[in-house]
């Protein structure tokens, strides 16, 4: 489950409806026509940092990992490209959670690869880092 403050400048992440993300080619077969959302690194990626607890930083691949798990409902599968990240979703619903903590647009309309029927896609930057990382209790 997910709480926004009223500003939209604090997320914060609780454990409930809790879904664990599906092996991509599992994911696949079992949902041909996905919702896909493409995520765009911007700036340099976090590696063997801590944070002010001396907690290990978890990549944005990592952090984004962590997000989705206590965000989403459905079915979903993730995996990592070069400074982006690849997500596919089973339901508008899980979109619709997903706008909730960061902003989602249509992607380019060309033509769809497969398994997408729809794509969208969002920018991961330093300030969503910051975001994410403290919703789950990181000290930066």
């Amino acid at each position: 489950m997910l709480t926004v403050d009223t500003m939209g400048n604090r997320t914060v992440l609780e454990e409930k409806n809790r879904m664990s993300k599906q092996v991509w080619n599992t994911f696949v077969a079992t949902h041909p026509k996905a919702i896909c959302v493409f995520g765009a690194v911007i700036g340099k990626d976090v590696k063997g940092v801590l944070d002010r607890r001396g907690m290990q930083l978890p990549t944005a691949y990592g952090l984004t990992v962590e997000v989705l798990k206590k965000v989403l409902k459905d079915d979903w599968a993730i995996q990592r490209a070069t400074k982006s990240f690849h997500l596919l979703l089973s339901t508008s619903a899980d979109l619709a959670l997903l706008g909730k903590v960061v902003a989602v647009g249509p992607a380019s309309q060309g033509p769809l690869p497969a398994p997408c029927a729809v794509t969208y896609s969002f920018v991961f930057d330093g300030q969503l880092y910051k975001r994410w990382a403290a919703g789950l209790g990181y000290v930066i």
